[in-house]
């Protein structure tokens, strides 16, 4: 059996050097932190978040509202 030598070398699977190709593609730009942007990113987090929420109560889809079906909210006569 013959084994083909390699001739280009091999990247680390694992360790500190594992990232490092990647990371160093990355612009300089990318690093900096903006307060703003984060509070911006932040805001919009909790308000999707919020109107998810307020989308699924608001709903008379019930197996929206609970695991079976019947919720202290329900309109179906026939829960117990």
């Amino acid at each position: 059996m013959r084994f083909i030598e390699r001739t280009t070398p091999v990247a680390p699977t694992s360790g500190r050097g594992f990232l490092k190709p990647v990371l160093d593609v990355i612009p300089e730009h990318c690093y900096e932190q903006s307060t703003a942007r984060g509070l911006f990113l932040v805001a919009r987090d909790v308000l999707i978040f919020g109107l998810t929420v307020w989308g699924l109560l608001s709903t008379d889809n019930q197996l929206l509202l609970c695991r079976c079906g019947c919720s202290p909210v329900s309109r179906w006569p026939d829960c117990s």
